[in-house]
């Protein structure tokens, strides 16, 4: 995942098996850790938000400096795509990130 992308971008909070076609053909996906800064830098042109829920997508507008929508959707990844995930970390019970009702 580099900032310079050539298919769609999507953000989201999951990856399933389900979002490839491995039908016909063999399927690479890569793994990697990234900063907040390449991120933003990712997302900066433009994104697709597979966020379904409002305080998360709320949370993560703060944290990007971006609108981040709720958007509750199913996603076909396909050659050249880039999934930005994330994951919300609890601690002890307590979300970390909440945003008011």
């Amino acid at each position: 995942m580099t900032s310079q992308t050539q298919g769609r971008v999507y953000l989201g909070n999951a990856f399933s098996l389900s979002m490839v076609d491995v039908q016909d053909k063999p399927v690479t996906v890569e793994f990697r850790r990234v900063g907040l800064d390449e991120v933003k830098a990712i997302l900066s042109s433009g994104f697709t938000s597979a966020v379904g829920h409002p305080s998360t997508a709320s949370a993560l507008s703060k944290i990007l400096g971006m609108e981040v929508p709720a958007n509750r959707i199913s996603i076909q990844l396909q050659p050249g795509d880039t999934l930005v995930i994330f994951r919300v970390v609890s601690l002890h019970g307590l979300i970390v990130f909440k945003t008011p009702a």
